[in-house]
């Protein structure tokens, strides 16, 4: 690729019109890297979008809130929102993943032919004398399951070292095999949304999910395919912990040592979540969409996110007519930080 400008050796034709073309460079054929960029992006969001509920859910145990009426809360909208695109982003780069992996050993092993012409497609394409324009990527491929289970069998009988001499996809299998239940609940979330859009996680099942099953998983095969773009924004800096990488490593520890999850761990994850959130975007203009806010002082704080000193505490009446109940908390003007005030004061007072 030259430039801004598509080039047409960047492309493999799939047919001798311009309407359609396969991602051919090696680059532009890992663009499903970049959509699992933004699933973690989406996935630092889930606490600045479900915020202030956090706080609410811990006054509804306790006995403080009797109110449940979930169903009228904007910020749990934003939640379950941002879960749909975490869960289905996070579905599709693995099932890219893996199939990856499966081509690399034998470009067959991704195809799973539904009728006699496509059966003749794959014969004609083993012995290569396919007709011009005929292609293995016009044969079904194996669904998302399909190819997992594929995958375990290849890997627990040793044929992925047998046809793959890619010491990285040997290693990618070897990790992503080690979690073959959490990819098969992730399958059974992301066709819960798909095909019926009622099952949701909770946040703090979310948050378990993720912390427990998925990013480690995904740091692993990450590091396996060694993909600059996601190398370089997990070594974006970061106060505290020195990077996003080092933050979702204080993830897994947190929750190694954690016993017993509550209010307080939760929070603590919340904080993480923030300051990856922030670094990010820290460029991005925040809107404030809080009409209700009232500033409490107008001596700013230094932002732990971006380092500023622009750090404010505030007032929110959550849904006023609704809840009645107001939450103080803290919030950057420049970048996209926000915390409530009980875990911010618990968080970085402690940190």
């Amino acid at each position: 690729m030259a430039g801004n400008k598509w080039e047409k050796s960047d492309f493999r034709e799939l047919s001798a019109n311009d309407n359609e073309f396969f991602l051919f460079s090696p680059t532009l054929s890992d663009i499903f890297f970049y959509e699992l960029l933004d699933a973690l992006q989406d996935y630092f969001n889930t606490y600045s979008h479900y915020f202030l509920m956090l706080n609410y859910e811990e006054d509804i145990r306790s006995g403080k809130i009797n109110d449940r009426r979930r169903e009228d809360n904007e910020f749990l909208h934003m939640y379950v929102k941002d879960y749909g695109y975490i869960i289905i982003r996070i579905h599709h780069f693995f099932e890219l993943v893996i199939k990856e992996i499966l081509e690399k050993c034998d470009p067959c092993f991704v195809i799973n032919p539904k009728n006699e012409k496509e059966y003749i497609k794959m014969i004609c394409f083993l012995k290569g004398s396919g007709d011009n324009g005929d292609s293995i990527d016009d044969i079904f491929f194996a669904e998302f399951s399909d190819a997992l289970n594929r995958l375990v069998y290849m890997e627990n009988n040793k044929l992925i070292e047998k046809y793959c001499t890619d010491l990285n996809t040997r290693e990618a299998a070897t990790e992503t095999v080690k979690y073959k239940q959490s990819l098969q609940k992730l399958n059974q979330l992301r066709n819960s949304l798909i095909h019926r859009g009622r099952k949701v996680l909770s946040y703090e099942a979310f948050d378990d999910f993720m912390i427990e099953e998925l990013l480690p998983l995904i740091m692993s095969v990450a590091n396996s395919f060694k993909k600059m773009d996601f190398q370089d924004y997990i070594d974006l800096g970061l106060p505290l912990y020195g990077n996003i990488k080092g933050a979702i490593n204080e993830m897994f520890e947190l929750n190694k040592k954690t016993e017993s999850k509550n209010f307080e761990y939760y929070g603590k994850i919340a904080a993480i979540k923030e300051l990856c959130k922030g670094r990010y975007q820290l460029d991005y203009e925040m809107e404030n969409s809080y009409s209700s806010c009232e500033s409490e002082e107008k001596d700013y704080k230094e932002c732990p996110c971006c380092g500023r000193k622009t750090l404010e505490l505030v007032k929110h009446n959550l849904l006023n007519t609704i809840y009645g109940t107001m939450y103080s908390f803290y919030r950057c003007k420049d970048c996209t930080f926000k915390l409530e005030e009980s875990i911010y004061d618990d968080f970085f007072k402690k940190a």
